[in-house]
């Protein structure tokens, strides 16, 4: 099989990344413990491969089936009795929609004028509230959301991987990474926000991207469309998703050079690029409905975004005495220009290795999971009184299997990275099912 030389930047890039991650959550609490714990998962993961590869289908079936309904049951019992109380943006948005599903279309706070990206996230949850109104109460309602996609999630990730693998190991292993880790039964759960929504959408697109090929003209039609609006609708919940684009380019590029740009690849990912545009302008169609007007004198530019991005004391995180400095600005075009000079000054002042440690202390950041369960988390609003006692030990519990599960996946990756053989000039996406 012809090695692709042209992507192994890209593998030893995301090797690279990968490797950052893995020392992230070695490198915080309770290293050896998720160290240990992680070298166990992967023994068993390489020791019980073989067998449960010849475990029948009927039986791998009835693993599934069990393990997920013990998660389901674990999960409505988190919602019944560890209800959380949220913060900042989520409680925000949260707190419009709801606003708004009792029919006052009025925007009173000056949080939207400065962050309009997330109106659309709370225009679509006033739609859900609204409906449900009549039904349920709203954090009810919101739970059921988030239990919805969560769990969407979950399913059509282990659809795919199956699909697309044909092994009986990585469905139990992936099964057994969303039952007994927090992932099913922390943020994703309790907090709703654009995050899990985004995940929901962006697998839905590569589903049908694996199975273009496979699809007559009509059935490529009617995909094109849910491509297109998936795309739109993903930009609307999480407009930073626009990466996507250079991504695309990227690839195009890549493939162009090798001369081995495919038809198959090129009009989904061209749908793709398309629906992202059109979220740009559909954003004001959101505004329109939602009764939101701009304010652009107080309306924060993408610059701060990225000045922010530079702050070397808050290691390129959410910097307080940034925004603190731009509110008392009078309006987004001194903003704008403050945020330019910030950003030259920044990046002079780092040079181009106190640049490169940046972007490596944010890429450790931001795969560092141990810290799940209090994203927007600001305590339990009620929890028993034996939960209450052991509460230390359920959040070290958390910590260390999150941790060293993720830190096995992603060493799963690295490994999967180097044995794999890229060669797109025979490829058959229709062939994986």
């Amino acid at each position: 099989m012809r090695k692709f030389k042209v992507f192994n930047f890209f593998v030893y890039l995301l090797t690279f990344c990968l490797a950052i991650g893995i020392f992230s959550n070695i490198a915080n609490y309770a290293g050896l413990a998720i160290s240990l714990l992680a070298i166990f998962i992967g023994l068993i993961s390489y020791f019980f491969n073989t067998y449960i590869e010849k475990l029948s289908f009927h039986t791998v079936n009835i693993i599934i089936t069990i393990s997920l309904i013990t998660m389901i049951i674990i999960q409505l019992a988190v919602l019944k009795f560890l209800p959380v109380s949220i913060y900042h943006d989520p409680y925000r948005v949260l707190s419009q929609a709801d606003q708004l599903a009792a029919g006052n279309f009025h925007w009173t706070t000056t949080y939207f004028w400065r962050y309009p990206n997330n109106v659309p996230i709370t225009y679509f949850l006033y739609l859900w509230l609204n409906l449900t109104k009549t039904l349920f109460s709203t954090n009810l309602a919101l739970w059921i959301l988030s239990f919805l996609i969560l769990n969407s999630f979950i399913l059509l990730t282990l659809k795919l991987a199956w699909q697309l693998s044909k092994r009986k190991s990585l469905i139990i292993g992936l099964t057994a990474f969303f039952v007994l880790t927090p992932f099913s039964y922390t943020y994703y759960l309790q907090v709703f926000y654009t995050d899990l929504p985004n995940f929901l959408l962006l697998l839905l697109i590569f589903d049908y991207l694996f199975k273009w090929d496979s699809f007559n003209k009509s059935q490529q039609v009617i995909t094109s469309i849910s491509i297109f609006l998936l795309a739109c609708i993903a930009y609307l919940l999480k407009p930073n998703i626009i990466i996507l684009i250079p991504a695309i380019l990227i690839l195009w590029l890549l493939l162009l050079i090798k001369k081995q740009l495919k038809k198959q690849l090129l009009i989904p990912s061209t749908i793709i690029i398309l629906g992202l545009t059109l979220g740009l302008t559909a954003t004001n169609g959101i505004y329109q409905l939602s009764n939101f007007k701009e304010n652009k004198s107080f309306e924060f530019p993408k610059t701060s975004w990225i000045a922010m991005g530079l702050n070397e004391k808050y290691r390129g995180t959410y910097a307080s005495e940034d925004v603190t400095k731009e509110v008392k600005l009078k309006n987004e075009a001194q903003r704008q220009t403050y945020d330019k000079a910030l950003i030259a000054a920044r990046i002079k002042k780092l040079g181009f290795s106190g640049l490169i440690k940046l972007w490596i202390q944010k890429l450790a950041i931001l795969l560092n999971v141990g810290d799940i369960q209090n994203w927007y988390n600001g305590g339990y609003r009620n929890a028993p009184g034996w939960y209450q006692k052991h509460a230390q030990f359920f959040a070290k519990v958390s910590i260390i299997t999150y941790s060293a599960s993720c830190i096995s996946i992603f060493a799963a990756v690295i490994a999967r990275l180097f044995r794999y053989k890229l060669n797109l000039k025979n490829i058959k996406i229709k062939s994986c099912y």
